[in-house]
């Protein structure tokens, strides 16, 4: 299972915390440092879009470069990192091969004053929805009925919050939110959406090794499109984070999200919703290791209004010796209409698949992979088969 769907956390309580981790540790040396990273996978699909008539194979390449500046002081942290992703598809059947390029901006700060803690950051993104998301089931894609739109989403997220260190045991965080998702004119399926809000975090240290957490946020949520919403959520949680063991890590949180719709074609309606966030790893062995990832949440739908997405997945690695691993995945996902504790989960999909991973030099490494992706008869049973082969290098131009 690749980094990104290891690496999510809560929208809410364990967003409120990332500010406090980050700034934690004081950095290692002052000065600035310039890190670049370069990609390319080359990968043929037997079914790409998962479109049950769909029985003609396409063939892909992906190109992405990122750079990465980044300055440390003991009190000061600053990052801001631009890249960019080009794809390339030609359809067997087809003489339209659809491309794209990507640019993505993102850039945090993290500063410390005595016991507070101030940071705050952005992400800027454009990309197509066509072909963007097909590969990741990780919460937060578009949905899949909308994913063949041709069209260009535009996204900006901002986020800050300021954390207090209690005493040794006890902290505390606070801060608002934005984002804004816009759409081209020729996406007439998708609907753009404004979201403000607010969320705040406690933690109680157990011990060394153990914290209880607790959150609570509010966000407003205004959906443009037909028909239009506004809706006003409230999400509260608790959890737990930290080493349970020796080989056992946990961090997850469960909770209820309280919401309020305005409608323009069915008028005011209320709901409450289960929401979930779970991030666990265990070493069976020194070189053989599980993880299990499970997320349950309520967001703006590309298509107007709130949906519950739904995600679940496990991988299983095995590090063959320094240079060699490989990995075994499965995940699955679902997104509903919003409806309290239930709601129809015929838009799901599974994947399941493994991988051959290669260090051919501290800086370069290669992978080659096969992922099934299935998406059950409750939405036109589709199928396909993938086979990708990546390489990947980074490199730190100052030390």
């Amino acid at each position: 299972m690749n980094s990104g769907r290891l690496q999510r956390r809560g929208r809410l309580l364990l967003g409120a915390f990332g500010v406090s981790a980050a700034l934690g540790a004081p950095a290692a040396a002052d000065g600035w440092s310039v890190a670049g990273s370069l990609s390319q996978s080359f990968e043929g699909d037997t079914n790409l879009t998962l479109d049950p008539n769909d029985d003609d194979g396409a063939f892909g390449s992906t190109t992405s470069l990122g750079l990465r500046f980044s300055s440390e002081t003991s009190r000061t942290s600053f990052v801001i990192s631009p890249g960019v992703t080009a794809r390339l598809f030609t359809e067997s059947s087809s003489s339209d091969n659809p491309t794209s390029i990507s640019p993505r901006l993102s850039s945090r700060i993290d500063h410390r004053v005595g016991a507070f803690d101030i940071g705050g950051g952005f992400i800027f993104d454009v990309r197509p929805t066509a072909f963007s998301e097909l590969n990741d089931l990780e919460l937060g894609a578009p949905d899949l009925e909308v994913i063949d739109q041709d069209a260009t989403q535009i996204s900006f997220r901002a986020d800050a919050a300021i954390g207090y260190q209690i005493d040794s045991g006890n902290r505390f965080n606070i801060g608002p939110n934005f984002s804004i998702i816009r759409y081209t004119d020729d996406s007439d399926a998708l609907s753009p959406s404004t979201t403000f809000g607010v969320s705040g975090g406690y933690s109680h240290q157990l011990n060394s090794r153990l914290a209880l957490t607790a959150g609570l946020g509010a966000r407003y949520v205004d959906t443009d499109g037909t028909p239009s919403s506004k809706d006003v959520l409230v999400d509260t949680n608790v959890g737990v984070r930290g080493q349970i063991s020796d080989r056992f890590t946990l961090d997850g949180a469960i909770g209820l999200s309280f919401q309020n719709s305005r409608d323009s074609a069915s008028g005011s309606d209320n709901g409450i919703g289960f929401t979930t966030d779970v991030d666990a790893a265990y070493a069976i062995r020194d070189d053989l290791s599980l993880s299990l990832v499970a997320s349950r949440g309520i967001e703006p739908s590309a298509s107007g209004g709130l949906e519950t997405r739904t995600f679940v997945g496990a991988s299983v690695s095995h590090l063959i010796n320094t240079r060699e691993s490989v990995d075994f995945n499965f995940g699955y996902s679902s997104q509903d209409d919003f409806a309290g504790f239930t709601g129809d989960t015929d838009d799901s999909q599974f994947q399941t698949g493994f991988g051959y991973s290669l260090s051919v030099t501290p800086e370069i490494a290669a992978r080659i992979g096969y992922a099934f992706r299935w998406v059950p008869s409750g939405r036109d049973e589709a199928m396909s088969h993938k086979l990708t082969l990546s390489f990947s290098g980074d490199r730190v131009f100052q030390p």
